[in-house]
């Protein structure tokens, strides 16, 4: 069996690929949520989360994963939200379903 790809590397590749799809400030809104997203990620895998590593680790660690969680979530109902994008009914209701009107 062929080596499977990581998830924070296949939602890399979504989240260029969407860049591609939209325009103006909702590209550069994506792409800023995509570089925060990388970024937080890159925190957690640095910093451990466990109760041996030094006072800060966990903190940094829980902070870029709440970080990297919430930019992810951000760019789910950002495509929904989003008509340009043409996406299926479905999608659309499911990824904007909790905001606030």
């Amino acid at each position: 069996m062929g080596a499977r790809p990581s998830t924070k590397s296949t939602s890399a590749t979504a989240v260029v690929l969407l860049a591609r799809l939209v325009e103006g400030r909702a590209r550069r809104f994506v792409l800023a949520l995509a570089i925060a997203h990388g970024v937080a990620f890159v925190l957690v895998g640095l910093f451990h989360g466990t109760a041996d590593a030094p006072g800060y680790s966990l903190a940094i660690h829980v902070g870029g994963a709440a970080v990297g969680i919430l930019c992810a979530n951000t760019v789910a109902v950002m495509a929904g939200s989003l008509r340009s994008l043409e996406l299926p009914t479905a999608y659309r209701v499911f990824s904007i379903a909790n905001v606030p009107v």
